[in-house]
C-alpha cells in the first residue's frame, strides 16, 4: 500500500475510504496528507496485531523506531517437511484452500481469494498483454538502466 499511496500522492488520486489517517488522527482520503498521516491497519483494530508483528520483524532486519528510519527487512526460509511430510502438506492446504473458497460470498464480491492469487493471475495477464507503466516511473527505470 505505501507504494500505491506514493503513485496516488503525486497523480492526486483519493484514497479509498477508510485507509488512512493525517496527522491529527483524522480520517482521511488525500494521500499527501496520509503520507504526513499513518496508514491504518488491514482489518482495522483486529489487523492491528499483524501490523505490530511485521513492525517487530523490521527491528530484527535493522529498522529502528526513529522518524527517517523505517526500511529494515527480514527473510524468514523454513523447510515444512521438516515439520510435516510435503505430500501431507499439500494435500491439506488444498483441502484448507478449498474449504474457505467454499464459503458462500457477500452481497458485492464474485469470489474469496487467497493472497497472492490475483497477483499470479495479474502476473499471467502482464506477460499476454503487456503492462501499463507511469511516465514518471518508466523515465526513472531509463535512467537506472543507464
Amino acid at each position: 500500500m505505501a507504494t500505491e499511496l506514493q503513485l496516488r500522492a503525486r497523480l492526486g488520486q483519493p484514497l479509498p475510504e477508510g485507509v488512512a489517517i493525517d496527522r491529527d488522527g483524522q480520517p482521511t482520503r488525500d494521500a499527501t496528507a496520509a503520507r504526513e498521516g499513518a496508514l491504518l491497519p488491514f482489518g482495522g483494530h483486529k489487523g492491528f496485531g499483524l501490523g505490530l508483528i511485521v513492525q517487530a520483524f523490521g527491528l530484527l532486519g535493522g529498522a529502528a523506531l526513529v522518524p527517517g528510519n523505517d526500511d529494515g527487512y527480514v527473510f524468514i526460509a523454513f523447510r515444512p517437511d521438516l515439520l510435516v511430510p510435503l505430500a501431507d502438506l499439500k494435500r491439506d492446504l488444498a483441502a484448507l484452500i478449498a474449504r474457505v473458497k467454499a464459503v458462500p460470498c457477500q452481497p458485492g464480491f464474485a469470489e474469496i481469494r487467497i493472497p497472492g492469487e490475483q497477483s499470479a493471475k495479474n502476473r499471467q495477464r502482464h506477460l499476454r498483454d503487456g503492462l501499463d507503466i507511469d511516465r514518471l516511473v518508466y523515465e526513472r527505470l531509463e535512467v537506472l538502466a543507464g
